[in-house]
């Protein structure tokens, strides 16, 4: 099991210049503790502070992705705010039997693909997988889990990948904790990546725009490939775009 990292930031810990508010006291009241199941906990707190915030770390990131998946921990990072198979649908059963059915087809397109059939069939897949997406889309609450966040007082609800880490940053008011515990625990554990194909072209998107139409960023992405060409830490967070495209929910 991976270790799993929370920081619990109960409270305001800095002022709006980001400067600590009680740099006289270099002893901060930190209290570390870790679960039987490897869950560690690093709590800092703050009496009488109306919000607590959280940080929510996992120690996986670009470096874990397979040869010719990179991009695989920044689309999961994504499909995590699908909901899950309560969170996000108006019918688990009916969408989990189309969701099976687009992944099927989308296993024969990439096969067709390498075998370099004519496009025609090709197309006539990728018609037929719209279509599904289509018919999925009708059972879907889109944006679900950030709407029970917001309604309950969040601010600051966002993530992020790095080559060794995925974060979840959000900040609640002190007394709807508990919603963020059982939120967390039902998306880590029931997670469905509805609206993939959707997301994966989002991802794709993303890369073109900071990477391929920017001479600097491609640049500095040669750079590593060159520092590290033996080492994980080459690869692009993001993923290549030909490993973005061929992704599928099983990868995932």
């Amino acid at each position: 099991m991976s270790l799993l990292l929370i920081s619990l930031l109960i409270g305001f810990l800095a002022t709006e210049d980001g400067r600590a508010q009680d740099q006289e006291n270099d002893d901060l009241p930190v209290t570390e503790y870790r679960l039987p199941n490897g869950m560690q906990f690093i709590i800092l707190e703050k009496s009488g502070s109306p919000t607590v915030s959280f940080v929510l770390q996992y120690q996986i990131g670009g470096i874990n992705d397979k040869v010719e998946k990179t991009g695989t921990a920044h689309l999961l990072e994504h499909l995590l705010f699908k909901g899950t198979k309560n969170i996000g649908t108006l019918d688990p059963d009916k969408e989990a039997l189309l969701l099976n059915q687009m992944d099927f087809l989308e296993d024969s397109i990439l096969s067709l693909e390498d075998q370099g059939l004519p496009p025609p069939t090709v197309e006539e897949l990728k018609t037929r997988l719209l279509k599904l997406e289509e018919q999925a889309q009708v059972y879907v609450v889109s944006n679900e889990f950030e709407q029970i966040l917001s309604r309950n007082g969040a601010r600051g609800l966002n993530a992020s990948t790095d080559s060794e880490s995925t974060k979840y940053y959000l900040e609640l008011p002190s007394n709807r904790t508990e919603l963020w515990f059982m939120l967390e625990s039902e998306r880590m554990t029931e997670p469905v990546f509805r609206e993939f194909y959707k997301e994966r072209d989002v991802v794709a998107e993303e890369r073109r725009l900071r990477v391929e139409t920017q001479p600097g960023n491609l640049l500095y992405e040669t750079h590593l490939k060159a520092a590290f060409e033996s080492h994980p830490y080459g690869e692009p967070v993001v993923g290549h775009m030909k490993d973005i495209e061929n992704l599928t929910r099983q990868d995932v």
